[in-house]
């Protein structure tokens, strides 16, 4: 019986979505009669931003990088509404980066007396003011100084500003070189900010921008350099930091709307031993002088490996009754390593609030003491973009949270190095690229207020600045609602839905006619004859779309689960670093138990074999900490694919039985030189370009057939071009066309896909010729068993295929070759398992279309009982039709037809597309094909777990089509922390010239699992395959048992230490390894 009956699923569905649009961050706030006109307009223009990027690609500011999208992002009308909005506070700002750059340049460097010291490649190392002469050299920077008037002088002022404002700016993208420029501008502004004049002033410019952004309280965190005047002498800390209260209390004298600011201590976390307690000495002194001021304490470190919080934890512990921590989380990508678990430390220790990091993901039970104990959460947006290589904050881990209402707060860290306002760019990309896309005003005004809530002001200072923010925050509102009646945008909201009405719906046809309408009907609802069409041209741009998109009705509760782990309370057992340390290596036990993988036990065999394969995996791991930007899984797979394959741990994973495949496409099975092959055969035709020697078509066919699909090309026997070209020529020509390798970065995931399309095009003739089809498949099955998999499951369109004489068959004619095709590979190879097909046709289909899919499928059911695996509807999710339109015919399958929908293949939240994950599981899928969106839902996450739905993971593919960039960013990172019913698959490996399986199973294992997953993920892996395929019980019994056998030997292989013999190098280079670590 189905899942739901039909009847009842459009309720289901409802009460999913309306239980989580309730849960969602910011949804339980409720607006004013002001506010909700104020966010009609607000929300008009967010719609806008979408909509120019949805119909025309031409919004760049969605599109992009913020380093590209800034000044997009500017030009927009959401953007000056943003900028005008009262923020609140920020609470996670560094003192380097507050100013912008071009108060420091024309104002800052042009006082007297300013040095400023240059190497012989003119680059700028130090600032200096000083009366003395400095002639001597800087032997630690390798630069000589200059005076900077006498620099300016010699080079003129303006090449000589444009040389500072570049040194002070950070505008690489890669997150590599990010931290490396970050500590030059410090080290280079240290000199000029730290001269006792200038401290204040520039201070006292940062207020004034924060201010000008909406921002009414700052906390910053500064390591309080020790000031200095003219003649050199240094000033102690005490006095730093009165110097820098006296700046915040002269601006707040002058601006009413600002409260305050307070610092928050951050010296560096790197030192030696004997350091440790003159640092924490100094935070207890600052604190104890400025008690009201100083906020508290954060350890931080600009270094890659910064020691752990762990190593400073006794002397913290005695801290906490007169220190509040704040404490940074590095961004690291190793899941529990020492930075990563600074996590756990810094919750432990009782971190007022935590910044959130990548490392969050993979700590599910942190992330429910987070909203149970309601610790504040900082999301620095932009700075991880540039931080940790995220191409673009859509595809930012951040958003699932705004779907469990923790206590988020946005902050810039650095906002000034990388060009942005103090603070409005950050909400306007937390508001367009990372919360859902329905998120409205009650989401930024629960964001301005959880960063007052949050601070470090005392409970009386926090209500004095909740009731000055919320004057400013009703005056706001009130200026905007006012607007309104002098740009009544509200008139053009009527006039859409007036315009829609008349015209039906908006196609893109005689755009000119349908323009000519909005500006008759425009003139008649405004009763206005003067107005020009220019001055509409803004809104014309809305109604050349169609915006549909609605708010959803509330409802529903959240509910969390608690871990039956009594001694994970941060409130208990803190009194003694014994007891700490307990709680510590208990918290860790309790989440090592969640990870995939935890449940399975080891044999001695397998144990000993597990040690081989962490000492492989780990020598990969270490090396890639040491040079990261050499670490396989931060690079796109195109930049290493033969370097994977000469590690030591591919090595091993190609000889591991991985189980089976359980999504891959047939025709993007077979490697590129079997396919080149195929076009060797009698009586291929390519339709080919004369001039650039493109191939855009192939076929079978006795005499030059006469279509062609492409103007420019001609019809001519493959033997002839290749004797025309040269073979090697056009073989080369083919094997560039028939992978996207080796393209890494596309405009966007349309461009991808689109390409990504052609590919399948171009080998419709080639493939669908009837004798090549069986032998595609056969070889296939060949390839897939080579690489230790013993099973597959494909999804296939069914597509026609024909014969040389022009004859089409049917799509149970295809199925008949496929089964026909299997039969004999099994009699040739007793220790493979099988293969079933889902049929998946294309999802872009109209009524008629679905129907024939689904009476095709009845059919292949009917004949072929055993060999259909289920159904299931492919292409790409953003430009095709959604699950949702084929409710009625999807359920009128029969039950005893499987489901197994690709849902959720997209970075958006909010949208149609990733709404297909809710339909999917309403429809009783058995496993989810991608599920990348599925973060972003989490009451479709409970459902997947209780209904034990498998998810098929195909990393590579992810990457590829632009879903994510570093593979240590993947979602399913989370999944295999919190034990996620996972399948790793390969997709289209064909299409990337990865093997079947085992460069999947390489990216996985390495790069988004775990440091600490060992041998039991790589079985449970394996076993889940077999487990979660659409094999009957009986067949699966059979298949474990096959497994098992080709498991034993591998295992055996390895502890015998003759491993991979038949590798060359590198099986030697492994059976060192192993004589060396193991015996």
């Amino acid at each position: 019986m189905r899942y739901v009956r039909i009847l009842h699923y459009e309720m289901e569905r409802n009460n999913i979505m309306n239980y989580e649009s309730y849960n969602r961050f910011g949804n339980r706030i409720e607006l004013t009669s002001c506010e909700e006109k104020a966010n009609e307009q607000l929300m008009f223009l967010k719609w806008l931003e979408y909509q120019k990027w949805e119909v025309n690609g031409t919004n760049v500011s969605l599109g992009d990088r913020f380093s590209k999208a800034r000044d997009d992002i500017e030009r927009s009308l959401l953007y000056k509404v943003l900028r005008k909005m009262p923020k609140g506070a920020a609470l996670h700002v560094h003192d380097v980066g507050l100013t912008s750059v071009d108060f420091i340049v024309k104002c800052l460097t042009y006082y007297q007396n300013l040095w400023v010291c240059v190497a012989r490649n003119k680059e700028l190392r130090e600032f200096r003011f000083s009366q003395k002469f400095l002639n001597e050299t800087n032997t630690t920077n390798m630069c000589t100084w200059y005076p900077i008037k006498e620099w300016r002088r010699m080079h003129g002022a303006k090449v000589v500003d444009a040389k500072i404002r570049d040194n002070l700016l950070i505008t690489t993208t890669d997150h590599k070189l990010v931290a490396a420029r970050l500590k030059e501008i410090k080290s280079l502004l240290k000199g000029l900010i730290s001269y006792a004049p200038v401290w204040e002033i520039y201070f006292e410019q940062a207020f004034k921008e924060f201010i000008e952004d909406g921002v009414q309280y700052i906390e910053i965190r500064t390591f309080l350099p020790r000031l200095y005047n003219l003649s050199g002498h240094s000033l102690s800390q005490l006095e730093t930091l009165a110097a820098l209260k006296r700046a915040s209390e002269t601006v707040a004298f002058y601006n009413a709307s600002f409260v305050g600011t307070k610092v928050i201590y951050t010296p560096s976390r790197n030192v030696n031993y004997n350091e440790v307690d003159m640092l924490l000495s100094d935070a207890l002194i600052l604190k104890l002088v400025f008690k009201n001021y100083v906020a508290g304490l954060d350890l931080i470190s600009d270094d890659y490996f910064p020691k752990p919080l762990r190593d400073f934890s006794e002397r913290l512990i005695y801290m906490q009754d007169s220190m509040d921590f704040y404490f940074t989380v590095d961004d690291v990508y190793g899941n529990q390593l020492d930075n990563d678990e600074n996590l756990i430390d810094a919750y432990l220790l009782g971190s007022k609030r935590l910044l959130f990091s990548y490392a969050l993901m993979q700590h599910p039970y942190i992330l429910r003491q987070i909203h149970r104990l309601n610790i504040g959460l900082v999301i620095n947006p932009i700075s991880i973009e540039y931080m940790q290589n995220l191409g673009n904050s859509r595809f930012h881990p951040a958003s699932i949270l705004f779907t469990f209402n923790l206590p988020l707060i946005i902050s810039s860290d650095y906002p000034r190095l990388w060009q942005a306002s103090p603070i409005t760019h950050d909400f306007y990309v937390t508001f367009m690229k990372i919360a859902p896309r329905e998120s409205d005003l009650r989401v930024l005004k629960q964001l301005a207020r959880n960063s007052i809530v949050h601070s470090a002001k005392s409970e009386a200072e926090r209500d004095v600045a909740l009731r000055v923010w919320e004057i400013m925050w009703s005056k706001w509102i009130y200026n905007n609602t006012e607007r309104e009646r002098h740009q009544p945008t509200s008139v053009y909201i009527k006039v859409l839905k007036l315009f829609l009405n008349t015209i039906g719906s908006c196609h893109y046809q005689n755009v000119k006619g349908t323009e000519n309408l909005f500006y008759a009907i425009i003139s008649k609802q405004q009763k206005t004859k003067n107005k020009t069409k220019n001055n509409m041209n803004y809104f014309w741009f809305l109604f050349s779309c169609i915006l549909s998109e609605a708010h959803r009705i509330n409802g529903g509760k959240v509910a969390y689960s608690q871990p039956s782990v009594q001694a994970l309370n941060s409130f208990e057992y803190r009194s003694t670093p014994e007891a700490y340390h307990t709680l510590r290596q208990a918290f860790l036990s309790y989440e090592q138990s969640r990870v995939l993988g935890y449940d399975v036990i080891l044999n001695a065999n397998e144990t000993l074999a597990n040690e081989f394969i962490m000492r492989v995996k780990t020598q990969e791991y270490e090396k890639g900490l040491a040079t990261p930007h050499l670490f396989a899984p931060s690079r796109h797979l195109f930049s290493v694919l033969e370097e994977i394959k000469k590690s030591n741990l591919f090595v091993l994973l190609s000889m591991m039985p991985k189980g089976a495949v359980l999504h891959a496409h047939d025709t993007a099975l077979c490697s590129t030189d079997f396919l080149i092959e195929l076009t060797y055969r009698d009586n291929l035709w390519l339709c080919q370009d004369t001039k650039t020697l493109e191939v855009f078509d192939m076929k079978f066919f006795k005499t030059q057939p006469e279509d062609a699909l492409n103007n420019n090309c001609e019809w001519e026997l493959m033997s002839k071009a290749r004797h025309t070209y040269g073979a090697q020529t056009v073989d080369d020509i083919l094997r560039e066309q028939l992978t996207l390798y080796p393209t890494e970065k596309f405009m966007d995931n349309n461009e991808a896909w689109q390409q990504f399309m052609k590919i399948f095009a171009l080998l419709d003739g080639l493939l669908f010729y009837i004798p090549n089809w069986s032998d595609y498949y056969y070889h296939a099955l060949e390839e897939f068993y080579a690489d230790g998999v013993q099973y597959l499951e494909f999804r296939s369109t069914l597509p026609i295929l024909y014969d040389l004489d022009g004859n089409n068959y049917t799509e149970m004619d295809t199925v008949k070759v496929y089964k026909e095709t299997l039969d004999k590979f099994l009699v040739t190879h007793n220790e493979f398992i099988g293969s079933k097909l889902i049929y998946a046709p294309i999802r872009n289909a109209d009524q008629n279309g679905i129907e024939h899919y689904i009476k095709v499928c009845k059919e292949i059911k009917n004949l072929y009982p055993d060999f259909l695996a289920g159904f299931d509807l492919v292409g790409q999710e953003e430009l095709g039709r959604p699950l949702k339109d084929f409710i009625p015919q999807l359920l009128n399958l029969a039950e005893d037809v499987d489901f197994f929908f690709h849902a959720g293949e997209t970075n958006w939240f909010g949208s149609t597309v990733d709404e297909n994950l809710i339909d999917a599981v309403l429809l009783g899928t058995k496993r989810i094909g991608h599920g990348f969106a599925l973060i972003k839902h989490p009451m479709v996450l409970e459902v997947v777990k209780q209904r034990n739905i498998a998810i098929e993971v195909s990393p590579i593919s992810n990457q590829v089509l632009q879903l994510v960039f570093d593979y240590r960013n993947h979602p399913c990172a989370h999944f295999f922390a919190d034990n996620y019913p996972v399948v790793i698959s390969s997709d289209d490996p064909s299409f990337w010239k990865a093997t079947p399986l085992t460069h999947d199973f390489y990216i996985a294992f390495l790069g988004i699992a775990s440091a600490h997953s060992d041998l039991r993920l790589l079985k449970k892996l394996a076993l889940n395959s077999i487990y979660y395929s659409a094999m009957s019980h009986e067949q699966k019994q059979i298949g474990l048992q096959k497994w098992q056998i080709k498991w034993n030997k591998f295992i055996q292989t390895l502890i015998n230490g003759d491993s991979i013999s038949k590798s060359g190098s590198d099986g030697v280079i492994l059976k060192e390894l192993f004589n060396n670590n193991i015996d």
